[in-house]
């Protein structure tokens, strides 16, 4: 009886069944070594692995796509957050899903690292949808700025906007194919795994796009407030120099008396 469970053990193994591997036993580095590698499932290592490093470099592509957005002649538009807190918010973000998935896996005695790149898939359909929506406004906006006339300088400055604009477009569709063949593994796993590894996966899915919404806010939310700031300071600059530029006008000097008097004479 315990041969035959071993042998169903080590079949489960050899086939890679990340549902039924569990690891509960040794320390936590060891329980973490196992939640990492799956338990020695080489199929679930190959295919997860293969799919964290593809959407880790669509992430990388689409930080770097957002920021370069932001810095260059669309850093007016709706999509410019700032820079260094994008980032950091970003990478929080990514770090705070690693501790969630290993901290999951520790409470359930599951393995697996699905839920990472299911939460960056997540992440990627989010920016990609308020990217798409940015463009798609600031081109809506120079649209009638084109219509209401321009000057040579406008002129060129909507040139440069619409090249930034097309090299945009252009990374932005190549995300097709990453959020497909993230959605093809999903489905494959909900073929070959228990149900409860589907509703982790879309739950992840979620998860990445509500992280993204939280980073990007937290950019575009200390943006508007630099704004804000800049515009009451120059408010604030004209509510004061304009009443002691009237107040100098009505003080009389000596040339305006003498004026004064010469004309009454």
């Amino acid at each position: 009886m315990t041969q035959d469970i071993m042998q169903q053990e080590e079949h489960h193994r050899q086939l890679g069944d990340a549902s039924d591997v569990e690891c509960a036993a040794g320390t936590i580095l060891q329980k973490i070594g196992c939640i990492l590698s799956y338990g020695g499932s080489r199929r679930d290592i190959i295919i997860n692995y293969l799919l964290l490093a593809f959407n880790l470099y669509f992430c990388i592509k689409m930080v770097r796509l957002q920021i370069s957005a932001s810095s260059s002649s669309l850093s007016s538009s709706s999509m410019a957050v700032q820079p260094s807190t994008f980032l950091k918010s970003t990478t929080a973000a990514f770090a705070f899903v690693i501790i969630f998935q290993v901290s999951l896996c520790l409470i359930v005695q599951c393995s697996g690292i699905s839920i990472i790149w299911c939460a960056m898939a997540g992440w990627m359909m989010s920016q990609r949808r308020q990217i798409s929506e940015s463009i798609q406004m600031d081109v809506t906006q120079d649209g009638v700025g084109t219509q209401d006339g321009m000057d040579t300088q406008n002129s060129t400055d909507c040139n440069s906007d619409n090249n930034d604009t097309e090299t945009t477009r252009r990374a932005l569709s190549k995300i097709p194919l990453a959020i497909t063949t993230n959605f093809a593994a999903i489905v494959y796993y909900a073929v070959v795994a228990a149900p409860i590894t589907t509703v982790a996966h879309i739950c992840a899915l979620v998860l990445g796009a509500v992280l993204s919404k939280m980073a990007l806010r937290r950019s575009l939310a200390l943006v508007e407030e630099e704004d804000y700031e800049q515009d009451v300071g120059i408010t604030h600059t004209d509510d004061l120099t304009s009443p002691l530029i009237v107040a100098q006008q009505r003080i009389p000097t000596p040339t305006n008396v003498q004026q004064l008097l010469s004309s009454n004479e």
